[in-house]
This record gives structure tokens, sequence and C-alpha cells, in this order.
């Protein structure tokens, strides 16, 4: 088998995988007697991968919408468009909780099930900032942006802390929270219109738009996460567990992510309309960069810990296209832009199928189904 993304070595550490992980989630625990019922409706012969990728389709489904009524983030879509938004939302919130409950319930839990997931969790996250933001009348410019860049980052720095720790921690207000306040958003949009959210808030002489104070809200209630990242991080490192971990060997690997905000943040500064105009196109581009790099980075740890070069070809093209831009667009920007977003889909997928052929055969699992052998009695 030639082995392309991770060593033989790497295969191997596979049998000593354990999923470890905690949610202190404020809503959580509320809808856990739902999603626990909910599970045992589910036929146990349906694999939980299929509930996995039946909930990103349900995210891709609300996108498609949302790029037909508005493919340039302008405009006021149809009250049922923002209803249905949420109805995606609830689906998928609900079938991502349920899915580990269904590989517990069939024992059937391994390391592509969180692969799997997390991968397309990084998927979600593009897809549902740039269909919130719409429904928020936000419209294409740096604050869809930067949100995009933030939600991605934050997803980023809690699979490096995984990573290291071996423990994947969810603070009182996680994506649980977040969600339901984008299914609210997306219902008050449904009910009065996305033009709401243009209602200006003002507080004696300040005054704001609410989608801008909400835009705000959410990044900073996002980025917050990021020095609780770093520091679990370095008290990790004063444990025995670390002693084999260098500083440099630590931090190098955020060196992917820097360069991602670094290169995407350059390009759209020296041409605007890299966000303005061809917005989706861009947006999906970047959002796909960082789920391939969430994906190795989840990869490499649960392959037990198996080195992750700093070094990833695919963000070259990203320098190449702020580079073109401070050059004054030699090439067509418009041509470079598809070529990339080609690029990064087609690297992703084969990152994806490759890891889903690779463990699956390594394991002797199927992946969206569940072999008859596997069956027990519930």
């Amino acid at each position: 088998m030639e082995v392309e993304y991770v060593s033989k070595k790497g295969l191997d550490q596979l049998k000593n995988y354990k999923y470890h992980g905690s949610d202190h989630s404020i809503i959580a625990p509320y809808l856990q007697p739902f999603w626990t019922g909910l599970v045992y409706k589910v036929p146990s012969w349906v694999a939980p991968n299929l509930i996995t990728l039946t909930g990103f389709g349900f995210i891709l489904a609300s996108y498609l919408v949302r790029l037909y009524y508005c493919p340039h983030m302008e405009g006021d879509a149809p009250s049922w468009t923002f209803f249905f938004h949420a109805f995606c939302l609830f689906a998928y919130q609900t079938l991502d909780a349920i899915d580990g409950k269904q590989a517990r319930r069939t024992a059937t839990s391994s390391p592509l099930g969180e692969l799997f997931d997390h991968g397309c969790d990084a998927m979600t996250t593009t897809f549902m900032v740039l269909t919130v933001t719409n429904s928020l009348h936000l419209g294409a410019g740096w604050a869809q942006f930067g949100l995009l860049l933030g939600a991605g980052a934050v997803f980023y720095f809690a699979q490096w802390e995984e990573y290291h720790t071996g423990i994947l921690e969810l603070g009182k207000i996680n994506v649980t929270e977040i969600q339901i306040i984008i299914m609210i958003v997306h219902f008050v949009s449904g009910v009065f219109g996305a033009s709401f959210w243009l209602t200006q808030f003002t507080v004696g002489s300040f005054s704001i738009q609410l989608n801008h104070l909400l835009a705000i809200g959410s990044g900073i209630g996002g980025l917050i996460n990021i020095p609780e990242n770093i520091r679990k991080i370095m008290q990790w490192q004063k444990t025995d567990a670390a002693k084999n971990f260098s500083n440099y060997s630590v931090y190098s690997k955020l060196a992917p992510l820097v360069a991602t905000i670094v290169g995407a943040c350059i390009w759209a500064i020296l041409s605007p309309r890299i966000i303005t105009v061809y917005t989706d196109i861009f947006l999906v581009t970047v959002g796909y960069l960082n789920a391939y790099l969430v994906g190795r980075i989840v990869l490499a740890r649960v392959c037990g810990q198996d080195p992750l070069s700093i070094f990833q070809p695919i963000l070259i093209p990203l320098a190449i296209g702020a580079a073109n831009a401070a050059l004054g667009h030699i090439v067509n920007e418009y041509y470079l832009l598809i070529a990339y977003f080609g690029l990064c889909i087609g690297a992703y997928l084969h990152f994806a199928l490759w890891v889903i052929d690779t463990l699956c055969t390594y394991l002797n699992i199927n992946c969206l189904t569940i072999r008859k052998n596997e069956l027990k009695s519930y």
C-alpha cells in the first residue's frame, strides 16, 4: 500500500487510539435526553459516518439555497429560506450529536469516525458562516471575511490543543450555544426579514448596527477560546507527557494556520474585490484550505503523534495570489482564483478519499455501512 499522508508506523499506532473529550456546555445537558432518546430510534445497521455525512448534507443544502437566492450577498431572500437554514442547522446539530452515540451503541467507534466527523465539521464551519452572515445582512466584505477566518482559527487551535494533550475539552460556551444563536438569527430573519439586522443600536452617543454588534460579539466570543487553548498547552508542557516536545515542536504547528490567515489577508488587502466580487469562490477556497489543514493535524494525532510537517505545499498558490495582486495582476485574478479553488477542493477530496480507503483497509471496516458480522442485537 502506498502511504502518502501518514507513515506505516503511524498506521500501526492506530491500535492505541482512544477518544478523550469533555463538554462543559451550559445548554447541551438539557439536550442530552433528546439526543439519547433519538439515537435509539435509529436502526442499529445505520453507520455513524452515514449519520455524520447526512448532517453535512443538510448544511450544504442550506448553503446552496442561500447561494441561489443571494449569489452576491445582497438583497433579501424569501422568508422560507431563513426558516430552512434554521431547520438544516438544527438537523445538523442533532445528527452531529448522535453520530458518536450511534458509534458507541453499535460498538463501531474508530479513528476513521473521528476523522470523518472533524472533517465534515471543518467544511460545515465555512458554509455556516457564509449562510448566517447573509441572514445577518452583513454583505460581502471584511466583517464576513473576518468571521470566517476567526471560525477557522478557533477550530484549528482546538485541534492543535488536542493534538498535544490528547483531550478535546469544550468550554461552557461552545459550538452548541453558537449553533443555537445562529438558529435564532435565521428564525428572526425569517420573521422580520434580514434587513431587521440593519437596525441601529444606540447607547448614549454610541450607535452601531445590530448586525455589526452581533458580528463583533461573535468574533470576540469565539476568539476568546484561543488564549484558553494556549493556556492549556502551557500547562501541558509542564507535565512529563511533554518532555520530548520542544517549544518549537509545539508552536511551529501553528505555522500553516498563520500562513493561511496572513496570505489570505494580504491578498484581500491588495485586491479587495477578492472578497467583494469573488466572495464565495475565495471564501470557500480559504475554508477548504483550513479544512485540509485541520484534517492533517487530526490524522497525525490519531496516528499516535505521527510528525506533522509545518510546510504544506497547498499554501504556495495562496502566496502566488497575494504576489500577483501586489504586482498589479500579471495573471488574470479570476482564473487564478478558479484554479486555486479547484486545487483546494481536489486536494481535500484526495486527502479524504485516501484516508477513508487506507483506514478502512487497515482497520478492516466499511466507511458508510456496518458489516453484518459487526451487527449486534439491541
